[in-house]
């Protein structure tokens, strides 16, 4: 899990499959357990605003994603961004936070069950 504290993102998967993962703690209070994992395929979009803590995984095949930063930075730049003191790996949880996903041909929509904390 990674935050971007200084620019917002809008990600396209342009190829292969995999799972975004998302918490609505922030990167100094988190925990690792109140991540949700949603399924990444092919055309999905991914829109979040800076301090949003989340990661991208795969373990079938790698995927090639688009990522739009507004503003930029470039990839060395240390704004880009840090890492939360809690080291969360995708593999070695299982995803019991009750997210809903509903889709159309064309989107996805990532909805959270009960009131968001914070």
């Amino acid at each position: 899990m990674h935050v971007h504290d200084n620019s917002d993102r809008f990600i396209i998967v342009l190829d292969g499959r995999g799972m975004f993962h998302v918490t609505d703690e922030s990167a100094d209070g988190f925990t690792g357990m109140r991540v949700r994992s949603v399924p990444a395929r092919p055309r999905d979009v991914f829109l979040f605003s800076r301090g949003t803590v989340h990661t991208f995984s795969t373990e079938a095949s790698p995927m090639t994603l688009l990522s739009c930063q507004l503003p930029f930075f470039d990839f060395d730049d240390p704004a880009q961004y840090r890492l939360p003191a809690i080291r969360w790996i995708a593999r070695d949880r299982s995803d019991d936070y009750g997210v809903r996903v509903a889709w159309d041909p064309a989107w996805s929509i990532i909805a959270y069950g009960g009131r968001r904390a914070g």
